[in-house]
């Protein structure tokens, strides 16, 4: 499942509810697929995505617990 966030990362950082929509989908969607590893779009392919201003190890936490 690929989910884009609208903003430049590399120069914005992630508002709070957006942040807070992303985990709630991500919870959704690992309440419905089981837990999966949350990567950005660089483990894929030479890119910035998500940028400087979004950390996907925080993301993983939030969703999953500090154990993620």
């Amino acid at each position: 499942v690929n989910i884009c966030l609208t903003g430049d990362f590399e120069t914005e950082t992630l508002q709070a509810p957006q942040k807070d929509a992303l985990v709630w989908l991500l919870r959704e969607l690992g309440a419905q697929l089981g837990p999966k590893p949350i990567l950005p779009q660089s483990a894929f392919k030479p890119t910035k995505c998500p940028g400087a201003h979004i950390n996907t190890e925080e993301i993983s936490q939030l969703v999953y617990g500090p154990l993620a």
